[in-house]
């Protein structure tokens, strides 16, 4: 597929940070608000005050014992249903992660029994804005299991982690995926790992972009 536009000026990263541990509704709440209100400023601006508005208006009902899903109609329905702001939205989702996890399974990582890292680091989503078109990604790392390659008890010395990242190119209005691919971007091997084994696995797993 064709490639994006080169940039006009460099992008902004505008997704807030994860919570690295578990967060109850109302702490849940607030970062999704800022989530949209940063999504808003950059791509509708001129709904601003109104979202601020609606936004605030929904803090003030949340308490811990709030089920978030019955406030995303009200949230749906507060950036217009099917506005740019909510249509990036809905790329911030684990299905985008799991088609990744798909085409890795079932391709470059296929007969390798691999399982996801727990960690901040396990799963990591990013969006740029550019002056003419939207970045969406989603990190994983994946992590060998380690009982099915091991010829020890613990399974150190063929302990395995990758990085692939899934990366989709929509322009400004949201309206039109551009280009989506899918990259290995690290390989780390156990410095005990037999060697057949990791001119294998670096073989396999490190290569080109895979157009989706």
């Amino acid at each position: 597929m064709a490639s994006p536009p080169p940039a006009l000026q460099p992008p902004r990263d505008v997704l807030p940070p994860a919570p690295t541990q578990a967060q109850g509704p109302e702490e849940t709440w607030a970062l999704i608000a800022r989530l949209t209100s940063t999504l808003v400023h950059e791509l509708e601006p001129e709904r601003m005050a109104e979202v601020e508005r609606g936004l605030a208006s929904i803090a003030d009902r949340v308490t811990g014992t709030t089920d978030l899903e019955m406030v995303v109609p009200e949230l749906i329905h507060l950036l217009g249903g099917d506005g740019k702001a909510l249509r990036a939205l809905k790329m911030v989702d684990q299905g985008v992660v799991l088609l990744g996890v798909h085409h890795m399974k079932g391709g470059v990582t296929r007969g390798l029994v691999t399982k996801d890292v727990r960690s901040a680091s396990g799963w990591q989503i990013g969006m740029d804005v550019f002056e003419q078109y939207v970045q969406v990604y989603h990190k994983r790392r994946e992590q060998s299991v380690d009982d099915m390659y091991s010829q020890t008890v613990d399974g150190a010395d063929n302990h395995f982690e990758l990085d692939f990242e899934v990366r989709a190119t929509f322009d400004r209005e949201m309206t039109q995926l551009t280009a989506a691919g899918l990259r290995v971007q690290r390989l780390v091997c156990s410095p005990t790992m037999q060697p057949e084994m990791r001119v294998q696995l670096e073989s396999r797993i490190l290569g080109d972009l895979i157009i989706l």
